[in-house]
């Protein structure tokens, strides 16, 4: 017997194949067991020659500069990549909605304009732009990826989607996210499981998993996500992508839905995800243009400044956070960095150690949840949604509990404190900027990503930080340590589910932070290693 959350999903999922025209369906679905689905859209018939080009050779600052010149149109644009994420949706199952005839309604609205005055609305003019759902689209859903709002219709844009708008910027598709927006994976009930574009039996990472996958299989240029414990750079890293996550009260979260509203113990932030480093700049430097402290009074009012980097750039290089040992992929891919700055004079590398991140996991789980999960159990019950294993697991961390006023106040307490003393742990090796994994391996195995600390203790000291991408994993070069003895059972964890082989083809990227909250300087230092790699 069919229930209601079943019915409920069964016709959200149907919705969301009415956005995809038959034009754009794959003639036949590729073999099962074709893990890699990469080349798909080069082979698949669906794409020009033009198409193809516009999609796989250029990053968001190449497009609009081809718009600029006068060699593309944001129309032809829009269409290429509608045509890429169908695609890709087939494939991933990482598209909530493809917005074909709103795009293109924008679209020729953008080139009619600078046909006519010779004049580009902004730095992103015509470029397509994709976003993670929860973030509000006027006169669309904005679920979070939980039944019980599946029918809610978001009333407004959100501030970023505004923002975006104005610098010119043409949103033609929405992305996947996990059920509560709380996995560092993509699956809900809701719409299934997302799947990583270069192995899929491997995860693209999450919450903005949609986006990572969109973005792996070059069906995107430039999208938003959100983070708040990993949810940007995780699915950056696992699927060869850049990612950012700025910090705190820089860029606008008005808008953007969830199951708890004011919450503030841990703030999550929007950021994007890119195919280049300079196109996390682009973003940036875009947002700042529109100044959005004038719509959302709780954003500072900072304009995105020059960067002011040292002549020689210290660096601190963090090999293991001293809880779960990277695995070989990841200790390789730090190798090839670091033997990569140690021969330029520019930079000063300088060995750290983290500070307390076994106890940084336990306070920030326990931030995640003041009312021990109530909000999410509320939301759930309403229509008798299922929680998938990665839902439970998190909610169930030891720490997660309902708080009365005086807890919140003593955990807030112990997160400033803990801040503190990071911030001089940091300031006692005199660095500029963190080199460090991005999760303890590749993308892992579907329903098996089970570790945040490597991205969630920079939400915890609100430090800003990038991903880029390094490598693939090569089972000839990346063997298991068979004498490794792990710490504990998280290492444990890892240590035995590594198996090379599984994890073919799959990208490897690494982690940059700031160690002050200076988001300008973080970027500039990030595009200044990756023109070294």
């Amino acid at each position: 017997m069919t229930i209601e959350w079943q019915t409920i999903s069964a016709q959200y999922c149907a919705n969301r194949d009415s956005t995809i025209p038959p034009s754009m369906k794959l003639k036949s679905d590729p073999p099962k067991d074709m893990l890699n689905v990469t080349n798909v859209p080069k082979t698949c018939g669906l794409l020009s020659p033009k198409e193809l080009e516009l999609t796989e050779n250029y990053d968001a600052t190449g497009l609009a500069d081809l718009i600029k010149e006068h060699k593309t149109t944001s129309k032809e644009l829009v269409v290429a990549f509608c045509k890429r994420a169908a695609i890709a949706q087939q494939l991933l199952n990482c598209v909530n909605e493809l917005l074909l005839e709103e795009a293109l309604e924008q679209a020729t609205k953008l080139d009619e304009y600078y046909a006519t005055t010779g004049q580009l609305v902004g730095p992103l003019h015509g470029v397509p732009i994709s976003v993670k759902e929860h973030i509000s689209l006027k006169g669309h859903t904005a679920t979070a990826s939980f039944l019980a709002k599946a029918n809610e219709i978001a009333e407004a844009d959100s501030d970023i989607v505004q923002t975006i708008r104005k610098a010119g910027g043409v949103f033609y598709c929405r992305t996947s996210q996990p059920q509560s927006l709380m996995h560092l994976e993509t699956s809900s009930p809701l719409m299934g499981t997302t799947l990583n574009p270069f192995n899929r039996k491997l995860t693209p990472g999450g919450s903005s998993g949609g986006e990572g996958a969109l973005l792996g299989l070059r069906a995107s240029v430039l999208g938003i996500g959100s983070d708040i414990g990993g949810s940007i750079r995780s699915p950056a890293a696992n699927n060869g992508l850049y990612g950012f996550r700025p910090s705190t009260l820089r860029l606008s979260r008005k808008g953007c839905q969830g199951a708890v509203k004011g919450q503030e113990s841990i703030l999550g932030v929007v950021g994007p995800l890119a195919q280049s480093a300079r196109d996390l700049n682009l973003f940036m430097k875009a947002c700042m243009a529109g100044e959005p402290w004038l719509e959302d009074a709780s954003i500072v009012p900072l304009p995105w400044r020059t960067p002011n980097l040292p002549t020689k750039l210290k660096i601190g290089i963090m090999r293991t956070d001293r809880v779960v040992t990277p695995q070989p992929p990841v200790q390789r891919a730090m190798e090839i960095v670091i033997d990569k700055l140690k021969d330029s004079p520019e930079y000063e590398l300088i060995d750290i150690e983290p500070f307390k991140h076994k106890y940084s996991w336990d306070l920030i789980s326990e931030l995640y949840w003041l009312d021990g999960g109530k909000a999410c159990y509320d939301l759930f019950a309403q229509v008798g949604e299922p929680l998938e294993p990665l839902t439970e697991w998190i909610l169930k961390q030891p720490n997660v509990k309902n708080h009365d006023v005086a807890g919140v106040w003593k955990l807030v307490a112990d997160r400033d404190e803990y801040r503190n003393q990071y911030i001089k742990h940091l300031q006692a090796y005199g660095v500029d900027f963190v080199l460090c994994p991005a999760g303890p391996g590749p993308a892992p195995r579907l329903g098996e990503t089970r570790y945040w600390t490597y991205f969630s203790v920079w939400n915890l000291l609100d430090l800003p930080s990038a991903v880029f991408p390094v490598t693939k994993v090569d089972p000839a070069l990346d063997v298991k340590d068979e004498s490794y003895e792990p710490m504990n059972d998280d290492d444990a964890f890892y240590y035995q589910n590594y198996k090379p082989e599984d994890y073919k083809d799959a990208p490897v990227g690494l982690q940059l932070v700031g160690t002050r909250w200076e988001d300008e300087n973080l970027l500039a230092a990030l595009e200044k290693v990756v023109r070294i790699l």
